[in-house]
């Protein structure tokens, strides 16, 4: 429990989201289909998917959190049709907020990601 407490917790800064989705998505994607040419076993395939949206989401409500927003805003990305998106792309606060401070322009993007761990 802890860890997953953990994985929601803090901010993201914008060039650090986009470094970890255009890096997830291909690493889980061929993960996935290794897993199921390899084993035809859909209860790995559906773990992996799992595990691949469960990331996917921590992502999401970190750089919510960057924005000032509460992570439930994720909510909102398929209700608006999207536009909640913009949210995710747009500099987040510079000052500290409720959600932590404003992560060091030099931290690297694994040291975030085992730091959370």
């Amino acid at each position: 429990m802890f860890i997953i407490k953990r994985l929601f917790a803090g901010r993201l800064d914008r060039k650090n989201f986009i470094i970890a989705l255009f890096l997830s998505v291909p690493i889980f994607a061929i993960i996935l289909s290794m897993v199921l040419v390899s084993t035809k076993n859909a209860a790995i395939s559906i773990f992996v998917y799992v595990l691949e949206q469960f990331f996917l989401i921590s992502l999401f409500v970190r750089r919510f959190h960057d924005s000032g927003k509460s992570g439930w805003w994720i909510v909102l990305i398929p209700l608006s049709g999207g536009i909640a998106l913009i949210y995710l792309f747009l500099k987040g606060q510079q000052e500290e907020n409720k959600y932590g401070s404003v992560q060091p322009q030099d931290i690297r993007f694994m040291d975030a990601v085992l730091n959370k761990l």
